[in-house]
């Protein structure tokens, strides 16, 4: 009698690996992994002959500048189930490696062995990883509340907000991506929920937002490294204010005798004026003033900036008897929204002294006090 086997498939060829990832992606691979205890492994390979029968990994802690091998982080162990028939795709493997031992900020190097059917095999090793336990770093970062780096603590926009960031950094593993958040409070989402914005550093949202006026709204960024680790910090806020200030209720030349005649100044070449503070309840406000013979004009004393103070004195002027003049106060807030009082003065009329006296003909030197006239 006789009996026969039911063949034998000679396969000299080992089998093919072809990715070995860090991370759980066919298509990308993780330079840098968040924690010291564990790994994840991502593996590819084919055997058309006879398949795949099993897949090994091992990690060895490698110095970067040399590529000298320090120790053994994990040996070659099976990953479970890594059996795959005969095919000319490659098969993908995954495995997590846990209870690992590694150390923040140092490099290690992943390596995977494809077994075929007959015994044979072929390794490869990955490009490495390195430790990064630590999220990127805030400590410099600034967000500005505009694009192009524009610094902005005001704006009249209610529909639109932008921000752009800078500053971010991660000295082991590069910063891989940003978020962004708008809320009424630091870090807050209650306008814009926490959105990606890839590798971006600037970024607006609007329009539509509806705003509100005298509110402050804060731009909260969101970095990520390329160990998956995220941090986040707030801006300063930035404030709406849509609206113009209230121009001064009264503009007041100072009298300049005590019988003055309210329409009237007594001096061509002296003036002195105050004005009532400007209401702004979202901003700080400025002023200015011009004398001109011309409601806003400057004809006489162009445009002088006061800065924050409601009072100046001007002298050495050339005014003429006879001619009406107009005081300017001009009001302007943190974003530039402007508002005039335009005070006229009927007539200058000046005053002779003789001998330390008034002129009886001439009427008695004076200053003008007249109400809003707000333009």
């Amino acid at each position: 009698g006789y009996n026969s086997s039911d063949g034998v498939l000679v396969d000299i060829t080992p089998p093919v690996p072809v990715v070995l990832h860090e991370g759980t992606s066919v298509d990308l691979d993780d330079d840098a992994v968040g924690n010291t205890d564990a790994v994840s492994l991502t593996v590819t390979c084919s055997d058309p002959e006879s398949g795949v029968h099993h897949v090994e990994v091992r990690v060895l802690h490698v110095d970067f500048s040399s590529g000298a091998v320090l120790g053994v982080q994990r040996n070659w162990s099976a990953i479970p189930d890594s059996f795959a028939p005969p095919a000319v795709e490659p098969a993908v493997f995954r495995v997590t490696l846990t209870g690992l031992d590694t150390t923040h900020g140092e490099w290690y190097v992943s390596s995977a062995r494809c077994v075929n059917g007959a015994g044979a095999y072929s390794d490869i090793d990955s490009d490495g990883f390195i430790v990064d336990t630590t999220p990127p770093d805030v400590g410099s970062v600034d967000i500005r509340h505009a694009v192009h780096n524009v610094y902005a603590r005001f704006q009249t926009d209610t529909g639109t907000l932008s921000a752009s960031w800078v500053g971010f950094d991660d000295s082991l593993s590069k910063v891989t991506a940003y978020a962004w958040s708008i809320g009424t409070t630091p870090h807050g989402t209650d306008v814009l929920d926490v959105t990606n914005v890839g590798s971006a550093t600037a970024a607006s949202a609007g329009p539509g937002l509806e705003l509100i006026d005298g509110t402050t709204y804060y731009v909260t960024v969101y970095s990520t490294n390329a160990a998956g680790l995220v941090s986040s910090t707030a801006s300063g806020g930035v404030t709406v204010d849509s609206t113009a200030p209230l121009a001064p209720e009264e503009v007041l030349i100072s009298l300049d005798a005590e019988h003055a005649k309210t329409g009237w100044l007594g001096s061509t070449t002296d003036m002195h004026l105050m004005w009532d503070a400007s209401v702004e309840p979202d901003s700080n406000v400025t002023y200015r003033w011009a004398l001109g013979t011309v409601p806003n004009g400057q004809q006489v004393v162009p445009w002088v900036y006061t800065g924050h103070q409601t009072s100046d004195h001007a002298s050495g002027l050339a005014l003429i008897p006879g001619l009406s003049y107009y005081v300017t106060v001009e009001v302007t807030n943190e974003v530039q929204r402007i508002t005039t009082h335009v005070l006229g003065v009927d007539e200058v009329q000046e005053i002779i002294i003789k001998a330390g006296a008034a002129d009886v003909g001439a009427p008695p030197p004076c200053a003008i006090l007249l109400g809003a006239d707000m333009t």
